[in-house]
């Protein structure tokens, strides 16, 4: 049986772009943030066809629990609730993951490394944020 997903990276979002204070807040005040562009490529997709949405690291561009919050729920919507897979990056935060995405009061440091079976397709995903390592390890 054929299996179709979706995948996205590098999203790097942040509520307020303006905010940005690393290299990169060059590009984004002259670029379109990241979810509109991603609503604005996808609005005539099918989703019935797609079995997971694959979005591998850099959710966010510091790491921020309301950053993660609100970028899961413009995902679910631009989506429409098709599951989603992520992996962390280098900008990631685990502890800030944790409580904004999965939403869980377990918070301690260690890595998301994660088997997921979706859609009969098996992913592996290993964290390498690092709040040691900026650029991950």
């Amino acid at each position: 049986m054929k299996r179709n997903f979706l995948h996205l990276s590098d999203i790097h979002y942040l509520i307020d772009y303006s905010k940005c204070n690393s290299f990169y807040a060059e590009i984004f005040k002259e670029s379109t943030p990241a979810v509109e562009q991603i609503r604005s490529l996808v609005k005539d997709m099918d989703f019935s066809d797609i079995d997971f949405v694959l979005i591998s690291g850099d959710l966010t561009e510091n790491g921020d629990v309301n950053d993660y919050k609100r970028l899961k729920t413009l995902l679910e919507e631009v989506f429409d609730n098709t599951p989603m897979i992520v992996t962390l990056g280098n900008h990631d935060n685990i502890r800030e993951f944790k409580k904004g995405w999965l939403g869980s009061d377990d918070i301690n440091d260690n890595a998301y490394n994660v088997l997921v079976n979706e859609a009969g397709i098996n992913i592996i995903s290993l964290d390498s944020s690092s709040e040691t390592y900026p650029d991950g390890i």
